[in-house]
């Protein structure tokens, strides 16, 4: 009797490697054994298991996925990488306030497989976003939502703006007043530059922060206590970047561009 797909796929660490290398194209054996780091006597059992499954498919030496077992595998990836997200930020999802996220992008969180959870040390407590600095300044273009306002933004962002990157920002009405009497002179390149624009968001769900650009993604939320936390997750995977990219779009819908002249 053909066993179960759940108990194929998902009660075997060796089966859900395979089937995953796997999606990466054919494989002879001992690719299989070099990159699972398993031996012959503790892998062959699991493909004979897929094999007589019909979920791969042994061809001239080397193993492939069936259509079935690509169709399944496909669908369980983001399953495997849903539970890979929940387990290693359990703490902070369930921490924090998860509403500012839309239902269609909480569903794929596990876009954000192998990302970071930051908690930045006492030494960074006026500097917390001290670790992406770097990966800020060489950025061709960032896409951010602004809920909290530091002191470094403006002038790091018109720095930016300067040497030709381009820049969109959402920012809530207090933030801007504040930007504008606190740093007029950036304000003014951010506003009126041809490559970065300010829209004011008129909504009131929001996260603290949320940065997409072509080096990394960043998302910091609020505790369910509503009370600013300075932890974040961050990473810099491609999936992970166009999940941001897309929860920001999300903020642009409810957003006003400022106009370039005043």
């Amino acid at each position: 009797m053909r066993r179960s797909l759940i108990d194929i796929t998902c009660f075997s660490e060796k089966r859900k490697g395979l089937l995953l290398l796997l999606m990466e194209g054919k494989k002879d054996i001992d690719e299989i054994k070099e990159i699972l780091d398993e031996t012959s006597p503790s892998i062959l059992p699991q493909i004979k298991i897929l094999k007589e499954n019909g979920l791969i498919v042994q061809e001239n030496g080397t193993y492939s996925l069936t259509r079935i077992g690509m169709l399944l595998t496909q669908m369980l990836q983001e399953v495997f990488q849903t539970f890979d997200v929940l387990e290693d930020h359990f703490d902070y999802l369930n921490e924090h306030d998860l509403t500012p996220i839309p239902k269609e992008l909480l569903h794929h969180i596990g876009e954000l497989n192998n990302s970071e959870y930051i908690v930045p040390s006492l030494t960074d407590a006026f500097d917390p976003f001290a670790k992406i600095k770097p990966l800020t300044k060489v950025s061709t273009w960032i896409k951010a939502f602004i809920a909290v306002y530091h002191p470094e933004y403006p002038p790091l962002a018109s720095e930016m703006v300067s040497k030709g990157a381009n820049l969109s920002l959402i920012m809530t009405e207090p933030i801007f007043e504040k930007m504008k009497n606190d740093h007029p002179e950036a304000t003014q390149i951010l506003k009126n530059s041809e490559n970065s624009r300010i829209l004011i968001y008129k909504g009131e769900v929001m996260p603290s922060l949320i940065i997409a650009s072509d080096q990394y993604f960043l998302l910091s939320l609020m505790l369910k206590t509503c009370r600013y936390d300075n932890s974040y997750l961050m990473g810099t995977e491609k999936a992970a970047i166009k999940w941001a990219t897309k929860l920001y779009e999300w903020y642009e819908k409810n957003s006003e561009l400022v106009p370039k002249k005043d």
